[in-house]
C-alpha cells in the first residue's frame, strides 16, 4: 500500500508549533514553576490554530518518499517548532528580565513565571531542538541523493541551518563551560532561530527578489 504524500506549509508550521507549546508547558510543568504563562499561552495557542485552520494546506514534498525521507523531514520539522517556542521563551525571558527592574511594570509581566523557571526551560528547547537539528543535518547531508535524488550542494538553506547549529552549538557550550545565562541566552536563541527563519522561510523571497532586481 502506496504511503501518503508528506505535506508542509505555513498551516502546518503553525499547528505543530502550536500543540509543541502545550506539550512544552505540560511537561515544563512537572519540572518548573511556571503558573502565570497560561494565559499568555492560551491566547498565542489560540491565535496560532485558528490561523492554521484558515490557511490553505502546504504543497506536497517532492522528493521521494522513504524511511530515510520521512525521518529527516519529522525531525526537522520538530527542530523548527521546537526552536520557535525556544524563540517565544527568550523573548519572555526579556519581558520577565524587565519586570524585575520595573516596579510599575503591566499585570501581564508581573504574572510570567520566575525567570530562572524561563530560563531552565529556555535551555531544554534548546537542548532538544539542537539534536533535532543535529539528525535532520546528518540525514540530510548523508542521504541527500537517496532522499532527494541528486546532490543539493551547498544552496543557502544549507549555509543558513548550519550556521544556526553552531550558533545553539556555542550556546550549549558557553552554558556548559562558561555559565552563560539571561540575557546572552536569550539573545543566541533568538539569532539561531533567525538564522533559520532565513534559511527556510526568507531565503527563497529574499535571494530571487535580490537576484531579480540585480539582473
Amino acid at each position: 500500500m502506496a504511503q501518503s504524500p508528506l505535506r508542509f506549509g505555513a498551516a502546518e508550521a503553525l499547528s505543530l508549533t502550536a500543540w509543541l507549546a502545550l506539550l512544552i508547558y505540560l511537561v515544563g510543568h512537572l519540572a518548573y514553576r511556571l503558573e502565570g504563562l497560561q494565559p499568555i499561552l492560551l491566547v498565542i495557542v489560540c491565535a496560532m490554530l485558528g490561523i492554521s485552520l484558515v490557511l490553505p494546506p502546504g504543497h506536497a514534498l517532492t522528493y521521494a518518499q522513504s524511511a530515510v525521507s520521512r525521518l529527516h523531514f519529522l525531525t526537522a520539522m520538530l527542530a523548527y517548532g521546537l526552536f520557535a517556542n525556544a524563540a517565544g521563551i527568550a523573548i519572555l525571558m526579556r519581558l520577565a528580565d524587565q519586570r524585575l527592574h520595573h516596579a510599575d511594570a503591566h499585570i501581564l509581566l508581573r504574572q510570567l513565571p520566575p525567570l530562572l523557571a524561563l530560563e531552565r526551560l529556555l535551555f531544554a528547547c534548546v537542548g532538544f531542538g539542537f539534536a533535532m537539528l543535529s539528525v535532520a543535518l546528518i540525514t540530510g547531508a548523508v542521504f541527500a541523493e537517496h532522499i532527494y535524488g541528486h546532490q543539493p550542494g551547498l544552496g543557502h538553506k544549507v549555509v543558513f541551518s548550519v550556521a544556526a547549529w553552531l550558533c545553539f552549538a556555542t550556546l550549549l557550550i558557553g552554558r556548559h563551560l562558561l555559565g552563560w545565562r539571561g540575557r546572552t541566552a536569550s539573545r543566541f536563541t533568538l539569532g539561531g532561530c533567525i538564522l533559520l527563519l532565513l534559511g527556510y522561510a526568507g531565503t527563497r523571497f529574499v535571494i530571487e527578489t535580490l537576484l531579480r532586481h540585480s539582473a
